[in-house]
């Protein structure tokens, strides 16, 4: 019944966060000066800075080995490969442990409005692979990952 949905949501389940945003005003999108000054925090919001904040947004995924029929892990599996697009440049690193032959750059793009060019890296071992997309990811310092999974996947395997 979903008259019985609403009677149950009640305003300790609204996260911290959230209730905070909504009790100052904060809103998403917007430009504020913050100020400490003995302890009191103080936000204002910028009304002459109207420009989108863009940030740089990396989106990856990586495969693994895995033995068959089995899930992956990260004990005795290894990455093979991962691949990542950040500021409309495609990236595929491989694992050349596991790959048989190295890769040479391509495209692959599904719509035009997709352009998707990709430099791949043929890297000899796993250290290498994950190495060179750390090395990467510290270089060009990424506001926003985004992933499938990655949470309780891609994050906790690398």
């Amino acid at each position: 019944d979903i008259r019985e949905a609403f009677l149950e949501l009640r305003e300790y389940d609204v996260p911290y966060h959230v209730r905070f945003a909504i009790d100052t005003d904060v809103r998403v999108g917007h430009w504020y000066t913050v100020r400490c000054h003995e302890g009191v925090t103080c936000m204002e919001r910028r009304a002459d800075l109207l420009q989108r904040a863009e940030p740089r947004i990396c989106a990856f995924d990586i495969e693994t080995t895995k033995l068959p029929l089995q899930f992956p892990n990260a004990e005795y599996d290894q990455v093979f490969m991962i691949s990542y697009m950040l500021d409309r440049q495609g990236y595929l690193i491989v694992n050349r442990e596991v790959v048989g032959a190295d890769i040479a750059d391509f495209e692959y793009t599904p719509k035009p409005e997709f352009e998707g060019p990709f430099k791949v890296h043929n890297a000899p071992d796993e250290r290498s692979l994950l190495l060179h997309f750390f090395e990467h990811m510290r270089s060009a310092q990424p506001a926003i990952y985004v992933t499938y999974n990655g949470d309780f996947f891609d994050f906790p395997f690398i």
